[in-house]
């Protein structure tokens, strides 16, 4: 079944959404739900077009638009990336979809959201942690809409090019779309890493840490203050909080041993 919505976050128009029903293991059992959705966007940011098999909300493989030809996301589906695409009907399918941007944008962009809320990033290692073993940095990326984010790495506040790479945006069922970045290194005792989202026409920079000092994902100014900075004062606001909710619950610790006269 062939599904075409639209988005109009400056605006971005999605089409092609399939949905299949399977049933469950045992006769007698529930019937289950899995979604495989194919879904070509377009919009007036970069990309400005791109298309995406998925199931299940993961990505199997999407299309090259530069090459014209699939790209699979892991190994084994490569060879269906191979046979999935037609690039003729894609090119077809790719005009259309620019065709109906522009006719729907003028007349849905004052009702429309302009974005679907900040980022929720996430940054993980790959395999378990063990200082000078090489290992790799995942940064997970999810809840934005429109696809247009740009994605860098930071080491102690320097950027890091060499060892990375992103995949493609990839849309969920609830009409948003996530991303993975992958940056290859070898830990080393007291190193910071920073994995930067910033999504155009927004001002503003989610930014989640990763390093032995301090950790965590915060919302940052587009041009934040000096990373060095920037740690130090994510670090005593962490502390300085600390202190006070041990000092409030010292307080309550106190008025609650303390004896209450009752009246007669």
């Amino acid at each position: 079944m062939g599904v075409g919505t639209v988005s109009c976050c400056g605006c971005l128009a999605l089409v092609f959404l399939l949905q299949l029903l399977q049933e469950g293991a045992g006769q007698a059992g529930p019937e289950v739900a899995h979604t495989f959705s194919q879904v070509l966007y377009c919009q007036p940011g970069h990309p400005r077009v791109g298309l995406v098999d998925t199931f299940e909300d993961e990505e199997m493989y999407h299309y090259d638009f530069q090459s014209g030809s699939g790209v699979a996301r892991l190994p084994g589906f490569q060879r269906w990336a191979g046979q999935a695409y037609d690039p003729s009907q894609i090119s077809q399918d790719a005009d259309m979809c620019q065709k109906f941007l522009e006719a729907i944008s003028s007349s849905l962009e004052s009702i429309m959201p302009e974005a679907k809320g900040i980022p929720w990033v996430r940054v993980f290692t790959k395999t378990p942690l063990q200082l000078g073993r090489p290992n790799t940095l995942i940064c997970l990326v999810s809840n934005f809409l429109p696809p247009t984010l740009n994605i860098t790495w930071r080491k102690h506040g320097e950027l890091v090019s060499s060892g990375v790479s992103t995949t493609p945006a990839s849309p969920t069922q609830d009409l948003g779309f996530h991303m993975f970045s992958y940056l290859n290194f070898t830990p080393a005792s007291g190193d910071i890493y920073s994995c930067n989202v910033a999504q155009e026409a927004e001002q503003y920079t989610t930014v989640a840490y990763w390093g032995e000092r301090c950790a965590g994902a915060y919302w940052v100014p587009r041009n934040p203050i000096p990373s060095d900075l920037m740690e130090t004062v994510l670090c005593a606001v962490a502390f300085g909080l600390g202190v006070a909710f041990l000092i409030v619950g010292i307080v309550l610790i106190v008025k609650a041993r303390r004896p209450q006269s009752t009246g007669i």
